[in-house]
């Protein structure tokens, strides 16, 4: 028993290694993202780190952070502008509709555009990095393809839309009612959001996971 649990191979080492590969990838994360501007590039470093520890390519995770930060960085930007743009105007839209005094048909056509125009701008943005991160291709083309990916894997879009709203969900709700332990789920939430994204998408993005070894990578 105690053998067991010294061998440094097993389930619940490598699980203890995957936390800190995690807490590590998140901390990253949220220094590259402090300049609001760049969180999607600091997103798709994360995605570019994920995907070497399921092919289980041990590049390093620090080296292979910065690697892929330098590489999406000027698309990554561009991205997070717009998605701040988006959503900012999305979530003030919102708040003024009822405030407004609208005829209940216009208020309720601009609200259900306004609430197609998010699904659309969160299926963008739950494809588009994880793209960015795997291929080289133009900005235009990230975002076409992004559309298309969305809507042909409809129930896989709508699968990672709820997992990645819990995921994120879970973190934040941590902060409001286990104060003393947020900073746990917290620092895995984006981490676990992009390895469940990478996972489901692992046909679209070319990924051959190595479920054997993929825990002993990237520490």
């Amino acid at each position: 028993m105690f053998r067991g649990m010294f061998n440094y191979d097993n389930a619940f080492w490598r699980f203890m290694g995957r936390v800190g590969d995690f807490t590590l990838l998140s901390i990253l994360f949220l220094l590259c993202s402090i300049p609001l501007v760049t969180f999607g590039a600091a997103l798709c470093a994360v995605y570019s780190v994920i995907f070497s520890i399921l092919e289980s390519r041990d590049q390093g995770m620090l080296r292979g952070y910065l690697k892929g930060l330098r590489q999406s960085f000027k698309h990554g930007i561009i991205l997070s502008v717009l998605f701040i743009i988006i959503f900012g105007v999305i979530y003030i839209d919102i708040r003024l509709f009822p405030l407004m005094g609208l005829p209940q048909i216009v208020f309720y056509s601009l609200l259900g555009f306004t609430l197609f125009t998010f699904i659309l701008a969160l299926s963008i943005f739950i494809y588009v990095f994880p793209l960015e991160a795997r291929y080289t291709n133009t900005l235009a083309a990230l975002i076409k393809n992004a559309i298309l990916l969305s809507i042909k894997n409809l129930p896989k879009t709508i699968l990672m839309a709820v997992l990645d709203i819990v995921i994120i969900g879970s973190g934040l709700l941590s902060l409001v009612y286990v104060p003393q332990f947020f900073i746990f789920p917290l620092l895995l939430a984006v981490p676990a959001m992009a390895w469940v994204n990478s996972a489901l998408l692992k046909k679209e993005l070319k990924l051959e996971i190595n479920i054997q070894e993929s825990g002993n990578e990237c520490i």
